[in-house]
């Protein structure tokens, strides 16, 4: 008999079908354990298939990946997250921080400009050594890097674990490069959020296929105990990511045939007819900021915000 690859249950795994979330012209299927709420996809694409997802685009044009205002509301996120990072490693001199999936590296440039030893990995064919190649980078999986010393301070795995092939192995190799009482930063979609139970199939943040994982803290939390780490902090209070998958995944439910319409127009170079939809959607998702906020506040304050942010300690 099959086990969760989180908490070990007997497979008991519920289903849900849903499609791409660029044409909704593919099906898939995603099985959930019944026991902690991970789900993993079925029948994963292989990551030579996977490559076709991560077009150029989806990383962005240069060192921007969003029209301009969406932009600086993005880069702002980055130098929060950075500033997290550097003040819960108590002001340590120079840190060694491993940013996982850096992608055109904006955390790294936020990490170095606050003192860090800034060092990211991202797949083969990534923006970021293109884009800036002053960083240090690394192309290849985090399993594999064994030629890095197992004594960075902190690793950054954000919005990365769901697209991996082996979550569990990837927690595995970040306690690994981790020095004792290093932290370990982590946000992942959350499957059990109201968001991922309200919308279902047309929920945002499934991302099909680039997401091959659907996390839990129940689930996740397990593995994190077992691969000898302490959970020093948890939430689902994420305000902008939130909202917006709130507002896109509504917009999802009423236009199925039209997936990420608004999120993809806002990384897209606008013409005259592309400025005229964008103008619609735009209206759309101001008619439903009230309620998207709403439900954004109160699921954080319920521990149920879409979207799970984790620190752990590793002992």
């Amino acid at each position: 008999m099959m086990h969760c690859a989180y908490c070990d249950a007997p497979a008991q795994p519920e289903h849900l079908e849903a499609c791409d979330a660029d044409t909704a012209q593919q099906s898939f299927v995603i099985l959930f354990c019944g026991a902690c709420g991970c789900g993993r996809l079925q029948d994963p694409p292989s990551d030579h298939e996977l490559a076709r997802y991560y077009e150029p685009a989806y990383y962005g044009r240069g060192t921007r990946k969003f029209l301009p205002l969406v932009q600086q509301l993005f880069d702002a996120g980055k130098r929060g997250l950075a500033r997290a990072v550097m003040s819960a490693l108590e002001g340590r001199s120079a840190p060694r921080v491993l940013d996982v999936g850096c992608g055109t590296g904006q955390l790294l440039v936020e990490l170095e400009r606050l003192g860090a030893q800034a060092v990211g990995i991202e797949r083969e064919g990534g923006a970021a050594r293109a884009v800036r190649p002053g960083l240090n980078i690394i192309e290849g999986d985090l399993e594999d890097q064994d030629s890095l010393p197992g004594n960075m301070e902190a690793v950054v795995i954000w919005h990365v674990l769901e697209h991996l092939q082996d979550p569990v192995s990837a927690l595995h190799a970040a306690g690994r490069l981790l020095a004792p009482g290093g932290l370990l930063f982590l946000a992942v979609p959350n499957a059990a959020s109201w968001q991922a139970r309200l919308f279902g199939r047309h929920w945002f943040h499934l991302d099909l296929p680039r997401h091959l994982h659907f996390l839990t803290l129940d689930g996740l939390g397990r593995v994190l105990v077992r691969e000898g780490f302490t959970l020093t902090r948890t939430s689902t209070m994420q305000v902008s990511q939130g909202f917006f998958g709130f507002v896109q995944s509504v917009l999802n439910a009423v236009f199925p045939g039209r997936p990420n319409r608004l999120y993809r127009l806002m990384r897209e170079p606008l013409g005259l007819g592309s400025l005229a939809e964008l103008a619609f959607w735009g209206v759309a998702a101001v008619a439903l900021a009230p309620l998207a906020l709403t439900e954004v506040l109160c699921a954080g304050l319920a521990d149920a915000g879409a979207i799970r942010i984790i620190v752990a300690r590793k002992a």
